[in-house]
């Protein structure tokens, strides 16, 4: 196939058409490949969208960032109705920089022949879980007390399970955040800033925090409500426990409480993402019924290939 030439624009998300096109397209290549083209993160950070276009017609989009190194970080789609045209490579070339990563939204196969094609390298591998929670009960460890109207499960002894509290605890929450998730690339580098279109979005009514006895938070289960295809889903959006902390079952009661509270919402169903080789959490997750869903793939190119 003959490579496309393809012409490319910077719009900006502040124009609610750009933002409306966005959207649009992101629905569509969702539908198509069973996984939203951009993570939320892109979403709600990025200013900014290139748009790529053939003959005057949108063929796709790409959202870019930079990494704390520096390197490019690309999302891309490919609209649908233009695919098996070779705008996929078309795209690529016109992005494509040394070093270079981009993120293949359910490691569709189109997306690994042109990974293997550029010389991208599989880096980090995402997974994300779902448990059906009517197939686990925890009734015999809920019901010590109720949060916002709903139970949590009991927590450790030298623990309180509470909300978390806007205005009040945002410096806190990512102090910790960045303890917790010190080595990921991503979500250790939430700022107070950034938290704050996370929480116009997500709200905080299913933020559960645990704090000890001298009221610093230790630990956190942030839940989302959306849904797909079949119905309600309620994402463990993200979860962690100070590393102090470790050893003395905080993260498992902080699950327990955030599926509690899920099934009390009637929600049925639930899911969460983690690296593929994060193997503690991977245990832990299993042990309540999460099974494989979905995979993400960040492909790599390094400064020196």
């Amino acid at each position: 196939m003959a490579q496309q030439r393809v012409e490319r624009e910077t719009l900006q998300r502040s124009d609610p058409t750009v933002e409306q096109w966005l959207h649009d397209l992101a629905r569509r290549a969702a539908d198509a490949d069973g996984a939203a083209p951009f993570n939320e993160a892109s979403m709600l950070e990025i200013s900014e969208v290139e748009r790529f276009s053939a003959d005057g017609r949108t063929v796709g989009a790409a959202m870019l960032r930079r990494d704390a190194a520096g390197a490019l970080e690309a999302e891309f789609a490919v609209d649908p109705r233009e695919r098996e045209k070779g705008y996929g490579a078309a795209l690529l070339d016109a992005i494509l920089e040394r070093p270079f990563s981009a993120w293949a939204h359910g490691d569709h196969p189109g997306a690994r022949a042109l990974a293997e094609r550029y010389g991208l390298r599989r880096d980090r591998v995402l997974l994300q879980l779902m448990a059906d929670l009517m197939e686990r009960d925890d009734a015999d460890r809920v019901g010590e007390r109720e949060v916002a109207g709903a139970n949590v499960a009991r927590a450790p002894e030298g623990y309180l399970f509470d909300l978390f509290r806007e205005g009040e605890d945002e410096a806190e929450w990512v102090a910790l955040n960045a303890r917790v998730f010190a080595d990921h690339p991503e979500q250790g580098r939430i700022t107070v800033e950034t938290l704050a279109p996370r929480l116009a979005e997500n709200g905080a009514d299913d933020f559960l925090v645990a704090r000890d006895a001298g009221g610093r938070m230790r630990g956190y289960c942030w839940l989302k409500l959306g849904s797909d295809d079949q119905g309600e889903v309620g994402e463990v959006y993200v979860i962690g426990v100070d590393p102090g902390e470790s050893g003395r079952g905080l993260g498992r009661a902080l699950l327990e409480s955030g599926l509690a509270r899920l099934r009390a919402r009637g929600i049925r169903r639930s899911n969460l993402y983690v690296e593929a080789d994060n193997e503690p959490a991977l245990r832990l997750y299993r042990a309540f019924g999460y099974r494989d869903h979905t995979v993400d793939v960040l492909y790599r190119r390094d400064a020196d290939r």
